[in-house]
């Protein structure tokens, strides 16, 4: 018989059937297994894709001529790495959108009544059909019916795309702010992909953007206004910011299969959930890239649900010229094999699956069924913790749209219901990971299964069922402590911890406050360190009286870690402490952050300070001291994980200072005494495969406390 810890019932197998884990006492506690399902003759699959439609932004500045220039380069370098029979799109945008086919198509904002509401665009179904007739009327085959999308002339070769872009001509502006509809880019490319919903489309929305939104849907910021920043948002005084942001959430989810009423529906209302709606298979799905080169603000914490929501790529850059701009975008790779990835969380009694803590978006649970629906309460937890934004709407589900399959981690958190456990003393609890994906390279859809087996607290303790009642009074609450203690990881903790707190701040009404955020973070250290840490007070062991007035504590090893980690979160000008950054930027790391894997994201969280000491990198502790004990001619690292800080200590021949980008020195190698420590910087940090920032500091002693305060800005 074959026992399912999930449903709790017995099977029979058939006779011929060996398993190998009946023969065996060893139940294993880890196990994988790869499905791959038989077509669907109904589902044809040679209009898959995936399709890639770029949408590029005209303007160019009267006074940065280089800049169109450059993002040519970096928008022919994208498309030259697409498979040679990819299907390629271009939209361009400035005031007006251009979609280029075999007869190009124009969409202005001029188009709309004068007193249009473009916060509505999403649900009005008038506005979606009449876009679509326009393109319709130009298209070589019927799209208003689904089928063949890239025939339609609209989509072409890469080589015929790389040609195109030859003759696109910059439009010239004064303005650093002119009239930009990237907004309604997005919304026409949405929709143009979305009518393809009876054909399981997949494709790719890449935005290549140098400005804000200024007129039309998304609209982030008027031409005549300053951009918000974290005060206008937290004040209500960004009035654009909201609407910005619900429009570009509903599209975000009109990218992972669901309809623009349902998007509309759970964007722009208060009771409207996704997890109300089911999403169809052949519903077609795209992912958002947004690559941005911009001194100033473009609206991305308004845009950044786009790339999170869909498991896309955010890059944010200066200018389009920089080589780490170039560095980045050729790192990201375009032929992703695993696509339209849904993860389904199982869960055997004595769990509930509450929420995740990664890119992705919800999906309706897979117990919202007739025959089902006592799981969707039994299984899947609707306890809100303080970890939860009172602005932010739950989905209560265990399914997910992850979209691409990247290297990114994602986290899972689950609710221990230990009543149940008490009362069948569960020694052990399931959880199966059900990753559904389509394999490009097969041409199937593929489910891996991963089964987790994880005791419980019983099973440490109770090893014998004869005297298992009596093991169990026995044991104290030091020995628990320390059994659960052995497994207790600092790292993961502090990364789990951040990632909640991030998803607390970032909201639809804007960053909440980050003085309670830091309380909470506080407060939840101060319960763990006490209840778990087993934190004593201990008397001082010297004669000295004042000495023996101070409380010392000690603190269990696995625990110590975890107020230095703290310490340099609440200081993190990347995570919490936003003192002087913008809300893109803000954004921006926060998007960043949700991807890494616990390490990564630990040195995000406590940068590490290096010391080169005869060509080897020496840890030293983050700390001023550090660097003003160094002698002449030292040299540290300061790795922030984004950003690489080169620090020369030399007071007697300082270099002159130069531009913020040091491209020069770091790309150009045109320094030879930082040549040497470069190297040394390329060997160890990018074999990690990271983007080096190029960020390079000469500063005297006398401001070197100055230049650690400001190491967060650059």
């Amino acid at each position: 018989m074959l026992w399912c810890p999930f449903c709790q019932k017995k099977f029979p197998l058939p006779e011929d059937t060996q398993c190998a884990s009946s023969q065996s006492k060893d139940v294993p506690k880890e196990e994988s297994v790869d499905y791959v399902l038989p077509n669907d003759i109904s589902s044809p699959i040679d209009t898959r894709g995936p399709a890639y439609l770029y949408i590029v932004d005209l303007y160019q500045h009267i006074e940065c001529p280089e800049e169109f220039s450059a993002l040519k380069d970096r928008l022919r370098e994208s498309i030259s790495r697409l498979p040679s029979l990819a299907s390629v799109g271009l939209l361009t945008f400035s005031k007006d959108v251009i979609l280029h086919g075999e007869k190009d198509v124009i969409f202005s904002i001029n188009d709309f009544p004068p007193d249009y509401d473009f916060s509505s665009i999403i649900g009005d179904k008038p506005a979606i059909a009449k876009i679509l007739s326009k393109i319709a009327d130009s298209s070589n085959t019927n799209i208003l019916k689904g089928s063949k999308l890239l025939q339609s002339g609209f989509f072409r070769t890469p080589a015929e795309i790389l040609e195109k872009t030859e003759h696109l001509k910059p439009e010239l502006t004064r303005s650093f702010k002119p009239e930009c509809a990237s907004g309604l880019a997005l919304f026409v490319a949405s929709s143009f992909l979305n009518c393809a919903r009876s054909t399981s489309l997949l494709g790719r929305i890449k935005l290549f953007s140098s400005g804000p939104c200024t007129i039309g849907p998304g609209k982030v910021v008027d031409p005549t206004e300053s951009i918000r920043t974290h005060d206008d948002i937290a004040n209500l005084k960004a009035p654009h910011f909201v609407k910005a942001a619900k429009f570009y959430r509903a599209l975000s989810f009109v990218g992972c299969g669901y309809t623009f009423d349902q998007a509309n529906t759970a964007a722009f209302t208060t009771g409207g959930s996704l997890t109300n709606y089911s999403v169809k298979p052949t519903a077609s799905k795209f992912t958002f890239d947004l690559y941005f080169g911009s001194l100033d603000q473009v609206g991305l914490y308004e845009m950044c649900s786009l790339s999170s929501g869909t498991s896309g790529i955010v890059i944010f850059s200066d200018s389009f010229t920089r080589k780490s701009f170039k560095n980045k975008l050729e790192a990201v790779s375009d032929s992703i094999s695993s696509q339209d990835c849904i993860l389904t969380v199982q869960t055997s009694p004595g769990l509930k699956v509450s929420y995740t803590l990664c890119y992705g978006t919800p999906y309706q649970s897979s117990f919202q069924s007739t025959h089902l629906m006592q799981y969707h309460h039994e299984r899947i937890s609707d306890t809100i913790s303080g970890f939860e934004s009172s602005m932010k709407k739950r989905h209560f589900t265990n399914r997910w749209y992850l979209g691409d399959l990247r290297d990114h981690v994602g986290c899972v958190l689950f609710e221990t219901d230990p009543s149940y456990i008490t009362r069948t003393k569960a020694k052990n609890v399931f959880v199966q990971f059900q990753l559904d994906y389509w394999d490009s390279k097969l041409e199937r859809r593929v489910v891996r299964t991963t089964t987790l087996q994880k005791p419980t607290t019983t099973s440490i303790f109770a090893s014998g069922s004869c005297r298992e009642d009596k093991l169990l009074n026995k044991i104290n609450e030091s020995a628990r402590q320390k059994a659960l203690l052995a497994n207790f990881n600092p790292e993961t903790w502090i990364t789990i911890l951040t990632r909640l707190l991030i998803s607390k701040i970032d909201t639809t009404l804007g960053f909440e406050s980050f003085e309670e955020v830091i309380e909470l973070m506080d407060v939840t250290l101060m319960k763990l360190t006490k209840f778990f840490g087993v934190m004593k007070e201990e008397a001082s062991a010297s004669n000295n009286p004042f000495e023996k007035l101070k409380a010392l504590y000690s603190i269990d090893e696995n625990f110590k870690t975890l107020p230095i980690f703290a310490y340099y979160l609440r200081k993190n000008p990347q995570l919490v402490s936003i003192f002087n950054s913008s809300p893109d930027e803000t954004a921006y790391f926060h998007h960043i952050f949700m991807g890494l894997p616990a390490k990564e994201s630990c040195i995000m969280i406590q940068p590490r300070l290096y010391e080169v000491i005869e060509g080897q990198r020496i840890e030293k502790p983050l700390e001023t001291t550090s660097v003003l004990k160094a002698k002449d001619g030292s040299c540290f690292i300061l790795d922030t994980f984004q950003t690489v800080i080169l620090y020369l200590h030399n007071d007697n021949n300082r270099l002159k200072l130069h531009s913020s980008d040091n491209d020069d020195i770091v790309y150009e190698r045109k320094n030879e005494e930082v040549n040497k420590f470069i190297d040394i910087i390329n060997d160890e940090i990018l074999q990690q495969q990271r983007a080096f920032t190029s960020k390079i500091s000469y500063v005297s002693p006398t401001a070197t406390q100055q230049h650690y305060r400001r190491w967060g800005e650059n």
